[in-house]
């Protein structure tokens, strides 16, 4: 059976906005006490993102949903005060939010970073802390390899707190950003490292659904 591929046409807050955003193009910088909602922690601008995702739903573009943590039981307590309840831990996340907008396919993950560095890893052994983990990298590559019709955004979402900005950075331009290095400084995203993604504008805090729109017209289907 042989299927039409439909033709993408931009809803008009999505356009006005895209023409103004390119890669090493940032958009005018928001009002800092605008921006002070976004958030202090990783939680709170992953939380922004979501409601940015459900503005996007009501306004019948898509449907976007926050992606809960795993948990495994592993055995019953057998003595103690909680002696005879199950013992719950937690296993690896995947990505963050996922859904889709316009039809395409979306996978997102989403980070804060305080200060005006990237950092990659830190400590070693058991206090190793990493930005990305390789399973959530492979989960977004995945996620985009098996789409239908080949078309998929998965990325990654990044904020630098500090500095007010936002971009959003596919996971192979984040891997090669990444190798043999520490940390990425913003300079190098405010170079053209990934595209920079406006915030409280067109009634969303973090109006990401123009990096979906850059890679619809990237791949050849805008409209």
């Amino acid at each position: 059976m042989s299927t039409t591929k439909k033709a993408f046409r931009r809803p008009a807050f999505i356009r006005g906005t895209a023409a103004k955003v390119a890669v090493g193009e940032a958009p005018a910088a928001p009002r800092p006490q605008a921006m002070a909602n976004l958030g202090l922690r990783g939680n709170q601008f992953q939380r922004a993102c979501l409601i940015s995702g459900e503005t996007y739903a009501r306004r019948g573009h898509g449907q976007i949903i926050e992606v809960p943590v795993p948990f495994r039981q592993i055995g019953t307590a057998d003595h103690g005060p909680h002696a005879g309840k199950p013992i719950i831990v937690r296993e690896q996340s995947t990505i963050d939010l996922m859904g889709h907008l316009f039809g395409v396919p979306v996978a997102i993950e989403c980070k804060s970073v305080n200060g005006a560095r990237l950092v990659i890893e830190t400590g070693l052994g058991l206090n190793r802390r990493v930005f990305v983990h390789e399973h959530q990298l492979r989960f977004l590559d995945t996620f985009e390899r098996n789409a239908i019709p080949r078309l998929a955004a998965s990325f990654l979402l990044i904020e630098f707190r500090e500095a007010n900005q936002v971009y959003a950075l596919a996971p192979a331009d984040y891997r090669t950003a990444a190798k043999g290095r520490k940390s990425i400084p913003l300079s190098e995203f405010q170079a053209g490292l990934g595209i920079r993604v406006p915030t409280m504008t067109c009634g969303v805090a973090v109006h990401w659904a123009v990096y979906v729109d850059h890679l619809v017209r990237k791949q050849g289907g805008g409209g």
